[in-house]
């Protein structure tokens, strides 16, 4: 088989793999408790993503630290934390309210045309793509099917507001992450995009 400019391919393809890379090792920075876990507060956006589940925008109902394994086994920092977010998910059975993975199993998001619910899905650290600026104000209660369908309607609001793409944290400026390394990383990789400040809300 001859493959027209293979060279310049195999240097773009392996240019890219190194630019994934970068944008995965900031964001594992970005989403490490010390510096993600004052922004997890109720109602704020977060887009979650987990291998090649890609959830989009999903909203903070609750997180809180994670009770240690009877058989003592040790955990990562990001593992330490679980966050509880409203998500869009594909119909099936129950979410459950446990996790000891980054992602239940059997959640994924919703195909194109596919029946979803919305569902509060508890998740690790692992799997927080960016936070954003903005925080919703959820109901006093979202275990009802139809106070999280207000709180869908409230974030396909959010999205038309922002069309450009909706407001997140700058992790130097807003997050306060100051290490050099990461800076470093930060302009190489270009995983932040600062967007627009409307609706900012700070912990």
């Amino acid at each position: 088989m001859t493959i027209s400019d293979e060279g310049t391919i195999r240097e773009y393809y392996d240019l890219k793999t190194q630019l994934d890379q970068f944008s995965d090792d900031a964001r594992t920075v970005i989403s490490h408790p010390k510096y993600s876990v004052p922004y997890l507060t109720s109602g704020r956006l977060l887009n979650i993503k987990y291998k090649d589940f890609d959830f989009g925008w999903g909203v903070v109902v609750n997180c809180k630290k994670r009770k240690p394994a009877k058989n003592s086994e040790e955990i990562s920092d990001h593992q330490s934390w679980v966050v509880d977010v409203l998500l869009k998910v594909a119909d099936g059975p129950s979410v459950g309210t446990k996790t000891f993975g980054d992602l239940p199993p059997g959640v994924r998001p919703p195909k194109e045309g596919e029946g979803f619910q919305m569902a509060v899905v508890p998740l690790l650290l692992n799997c927080i793509q960016s936070i954003s600026h903005v925080r919703l104000h959820l109901p006093k209660d979202v275990q009802s099917a139809g106070s999280r369908e207000v709180v869908r309607k409230k974030v396909d609001e959010v999205k038309k507001r922002f069309p450009d793409g909706i407001a997140v944290l700058d992790p130097i400026e807003d997050m306060g992450i100051k290490d050099d390394e990461f800076k470093k990383l930060l302009r190489v990789s270009g995983v932040c995009s600062r967007g627009s400040r409307q609706d900012a809300n700070k912990p």
